[in-house]
């Protein structure tokens, strides 16, 4: 009787969790799961992050193990722990995150550690259990690999029968394989994406008219990150150059934030050229791409077949 087993994709970073890491692994083995993924090195590696993001085709469930440093971060300003995180979301595995529940380890960044704790409360919007030491990460674990088993059950992957080793054998094992691999994948389609509703502060500033007069005006316009995928998602559905996206992106923040505008500044007749620093927008572009929903190809921003799915889901339910 073939036995089942499941995959698991462990998301982390280096800084000072190695030990952490290979007890969370030994631990998922011992409980007889296959265990893939990459950890993070404090230096930006972009080749890193395309490597994890493959070991995610394959994984029934994903672990995201954390401490209290954010960092490393990739060249668009994101932490990399935080855009597998986003892609996990995106491919619909089911994650559990094991977040650290203790002393400091070592001086922090400021920026770092409120980065960190940000991203802390976003995991927890989700199911998490928190640990403190050695033994507590262990039972964390196990409690972990428990409740994703039990309450998303998946096929995992089986071993072909043992012990022979003719052609027919050999026949039936890929016959397994594939049969397995397209029952997956079909319960994978089948699963509803959650619609992203994590609120981002998005930061800007606009020239207002004052009878003949133009002041410059700051503000801060409030939505979840399925809002701002929405906002830019149809300018996508064709090739648009960078600069093109972020005008669009501009643009439709300035339309939705007329009216409380308008409301603040009662005296001002008019509103334009809404901009938003570099930093946030690239912020914008890595998290709608890790989620998988936008793409650069050849020097142009566009929706992904995913991107699309969700865009014209979303619509017909408006």
């Amino acid at each position: 009787m073939p036995q089942n087993r499941l995959q698991i994709a462990i998301i982390s970073a280096d800084h000072e969790l190695e030990m952490e890491q290979r007890l969370v692994g030994e631990t998922l083995v011992k409980l007889g799961a296959f265990v893939n993924g990459f950890s993070f090195l404090d230096d930006s590696d972009t080749e890193r992050l395309k490597l994890n993001q493959k070991c995610l085709a394959d994984a029934d469930y994903a672990i995201v193990l954390t401490n209290m440093r954010y960092a490393p971060l990739s060249p668009g300003g994101a932490g990399f722990v935080h855009q597998m995180y986003a892609a996990v979301q995106a491919k619909g595995i089911p994650v559990l995150s094991l977040i650290y529940k203790g002393v400091q380890k070592s001086s922090l960044n400021a920026d770092d550690y409120r980065r960190q704790q940000d991203f802390v409360s976003l995991l927890k919007e989700g199911n998490y259990y928190e640990w403190h030491n050695a033994e507590g990460l262990r039972h964390a674990t196990e409690k972990a690999f428990q409740k994703l088993s039990d309450n998303y059950p998946s096929g995992g992957w089986v071993r072909g029968e043992a012990g022979t080793k003719s052609e027919g054998s050999q026949g039936n094992k890929d016959l397994q394989i594939t049969l397995l691999s397209k029952a997956l994948e079909e319960e994978r389609g089948k699963r509803v994406v959650e619609i992203d509703t994590t609120e981002v502060a998005v930061e800007y500033v606009c020239k207002a008219f004052y009878g003949g007069t133009m002041k410059t005006e700051t503000g801060i316009v409030k939505l979840s990150w399925n809002e701002l995928f929405l906002t830019v998602g149809p300018q996508l559905m064709n090739p648009t150059r960078e600069s093109n996206f972020r005008t669009v992106l501009c643009d439709q923040l300035l339309e939705k934030e007329k009216a409380a505008l308008q409301k603040r500044l009662p005296q001002a007749h008019a509103f334009v050229d809404l901009r938003i620093q570099t930093t946030l927008f690239n912020v914008v572009k890595v998290n709608l791409a890790a989620q998988g929903l936008i793409e650069l190809q050849q020097g142009l921003w566009q929706l992904t077949p995913f991107g699309e799915h969700q865009l014209m889901r979303q619509a017909k339910s408006l």
